[in-house]
């Protein structure tokens, strides 16, 4: 292959993989750039007295089922229903429903009693506690958007030396990209072809 379709084919990966970050919910890991606002209700739960906020992020929550969905999160309820973040700060846990699933609902808790709030998540909702309040990562996966030709194409070879080696996954290029870091590409001290 020849320097320039390499250097070509390696502007092209980056180009992709910079491309391929999605929109994150506050303080969801990932990509760059301000976090994307997403739907969120907010309301106040009968049992705990406590606020709680939910953040729809699966791409099957269309605006009717959303709207339905917040108008009554719980009998005699009615949810405030508006775009933005649902606020980590001051939350006691999260319950996720559906994780990774097409009808991804997270659940933020602002109150209440941990226990009862936890088996509440697990057993009433069927969802996943976590103590972690931040967003889900709402990227795409990067190795399904990255042509297998760029990534063969960052490898090193007698012309060009590439740092970080071995840099060739989804996962190191998902890394990369969230520390605002690069791929670097050294022309070695060999003759132009």
């Amino acid at each position: 292959m020849s320097k320039l379709s390499w250097i070509t084919a390696a502007s092209l990966a980056l180009v992709a993989c910079s491309e391929s970050g999605g929109d994150v919910g506050a303080g969801g890991s990932g990509g760059s750039g301000p976090p994307q606002p997403y739907p969120t209700c907010r309301y106040e739960n009968p049992f705990s007295m406590a606020a709680e906020c939910r953040g729809y992020f699966g791409e099957s929550w269309t605006e009717t089922a959303i709207t339905e969905n917040c108008s009554s999160p719980f009998t005699s309820v009615v949810g405030e229903l508006s775009e933005g973040f649902c606020e980590p700060e001051g939350a006691i846990g999260t319950c996720t429903e559906d994780p990774g699933g097409p009808l991804l609902l997270v659940t933020w808790f602002y109150g209440g009693d941990l226990g009862s709030t936890r088996s509440a998540c697990e057993g009433f909702a069927g969802g996943v506690w976590s103590e972690d309040t931040s967003a889900p990562d709402r990227r795409p996966p990067m190795g399904a958007d990255v042509m297998p030709e760029a990534i063969d194409a960052m490898a090193p070879n007698d012309e060009v030396s590439v740092s970080p080696p071995d840099c060739a996954d989804g996962g190191c290029l998902d890394s990369l990209i969230d520390d605002d870091g690069a791929i670097v590409f050294t022309p070695t001290a060999s003759a132009p072809t």
